[in-house]
């Protein structure tokens, strides 16, 4: 009993690319709801529950510091003073025959 059940398991299974291609445009729709709903599903599982919660600011991280600032402005200047020190030279074109 077990051994035909699984014979024509089988056989439905060999058959069923051809079942599906005959009947293609069915079988598009079929998927094409099947995915739609699926993400459907997971965009109300994953996404709106994310959208209701308001985020959590914490009091602690918003004081200025003054240090961090000073030390961002002196890398930019020293940056800048590098750049300028750069010898620039006009490149040839190469597009432009010689």
């Amino acid at each position: 009993m077990k051994k035909e059940f699984l014979i024509k398991i089988k056989r439905f299974f060999k058959k069923l690319p051809k079942i599906l291609a005959n009947y293609s445009f069915f079988t598009f729709l079929i998927l094409l709801s099947f995915f739609l709903i699926l993400g459907t599903i997971l965009w109300y599982k994953y996404l709106i529950p994310f959208q209701k919660e308001k985020p959590k600011i914490k009091e602690s991280s918003l004081y200025f510091q003054k240090e961090k600032l000073r030390e961002i402005l002196r890398l930019k200047s020293e940056r800048e003073i590098n750049f300028e020190r750069i010898e620039f030279f006009p490149l040839k074109n190469p597009f432009l025959p010689l």
